[in-house]
C-alpha cells in the first residue's frame, strides 16, 4: 500500500512547474516512463536513469523537488520522498557505496538555503535511509554534522530541520547500539540464549553482561557525540521561539537517546 500511495504521488505530480533555465526536463521525461512500471519491471526507465550523469540526477531531483512543492502540501512529503529516491537510484557506486565527493554534494544542496525545501527534506530523510548503511565512518560523522549543522540553523526550512533532527538521532542511537550488540559477550548471549537475548538491555543496565574494554572505549566515543547533540536538542526544546514542530521533534528525540544503554556512565577521559 505504501508504495502504491509513492507511486501514485509520482505520476500525479505532471508537469515539471519551475526547472533550471536551459536544463532538460529530466523530471518530466522520468514521470512518463514511470507509467510503465518501476525501474525492476521497466528496462527501458532503468536504462534511462543509467544515462544521466550524476550532475543531471540531481538537476532532475531539483526539478521533481519543484513539481512535488507545488502539488502537495508539506505534511503529505513523506511519500514524495519516493520520487527522489528513484531519481537518485543510481547515484552511487555500482556497490550503492558513495565516493566523498558524491556525498559532499548531497550534504552542500542539504545545507543551502538557495535549494529547494521539499529536496532538502528528502535528503535529510535518506541519509538515513537509502545512503546511511552504505555510509565509511568519515563519511558518517560529515553527514551526522551537517544534518545537526541544517537543525540549528533557524532560517532553514521547518520540515527539513525536522527531519535533519530525527535522522541525526536514528543514525547516531544505530552506531551505538551497533558497537554494542557486536561486543562479543552480546554476541554470546544472542548465539546461545534467545531468552536472555530478548532482555539484554536489562541484562547490561543489571550489569550481568560485561563489555569488552575494546568496546568501552569505542562506545565513549560515540557517548560524548550523543551528549553533544542532546545538548543541542535541549537548547531547541527550551527555546519558545523556535517551531513547533521541531520542538517536538527535539522533545522526541531527547526521550528516545536517554534511554541508551551506558549513555550517563564515565568515558576513558572522565567525562559525562
Amino acid at each position: 500500500m505504501r508504495f502504491a500511495i509513492a507511486l501514485y504521488v509520482l505520476l500525479a505530480t505532471g508537469p515539471v512547474l519551475a526547472k533550471e533555465a536551459d536544463a532538460p526536463d529530466y523530471w518530466s521525461n522520468i514521470v512518463e516512463l514511470s507509467k510503465k512500471g518501476t525501474p525492476a519491471g521497466n528496462p527501458e526507465l532503468e536504462r534511462y536513469l543509467e544515462s544521466l550523469t550524476r550532475d543531471e540526477m540531481l538537476t532532475a531531483a531539483r526539478q521533481c523537488a519543484r513539481s512535488l512543492q507545488n502539488t502537495l502540501r508539506d505534511d503529505e512529503w513523506g511519500p514524495g520522498v519516493f520520487s527522489i529516491g528513484l531519481v537518485l537510484s543510481k547515484y552511487g557506486e555500482k556497490d550503492g557505496s558513495l565516493s566523498d565527493e558524491s556525498l559532499d554534494k548531497l550534504l552542500a544542496i542539504l545545507a543551502d538555503p538557495k535549494e529547494p525545501a521539499f529536496l532538502r527534506f528528502a535528503l535529510a530523510n535518506m541519509a538515513n535511509g537509502r545512503f546511511e548503511s552504505r555510509l565509511t565512518a568519515k563519511q558518517t560523522d560529515r553527514c551526522v554534522k551537517r544534518l545537526t549543522d541544517v537543525l540549528r540553523d533557524d532560517h532553514a526550512p521547518e520540515r527539513a530541520r525536522d527531519e535533519c533532527c530525527r535522522s541525526a538521532r536514528s543514525i547516531l542511537e544505530s552506531r551505538y547500539k551497533t558497537l554494542i550488540y557486536l561486543d562479543p559477550a552480546v554476541r554470546e548471549v544472542r548465539r546461545t540464549s534467545l531468552e536472555r537475548w530478548r532482555e539484554i538491555d536489562s541484562l547490561l543496565d543489571k550489569g550481568d553482561v560485561q563489555l569488552s574494554a575494546a568496546t568501552k572505549k569505542k562506545l565513549a566515543n560515540w557517548r560524548d557525540r550523543v551528549h553533544a547533540f542532546r545538548k543541542i536538542l535541549t537548547r531547541i526544546e527550551e527555546n519558545d521561539r523556535e517551531p513547533t514542530k521541531v520542538r517536538i521533534a527535539a522533545s522526541v528525540c531527547l526521550k528516545t537517546t536517554e534511554r541508551l544503554p551506558f549513555l550517563n556512565e564515565k568515558t576513558e577521559t572522565g567525562h559525562r
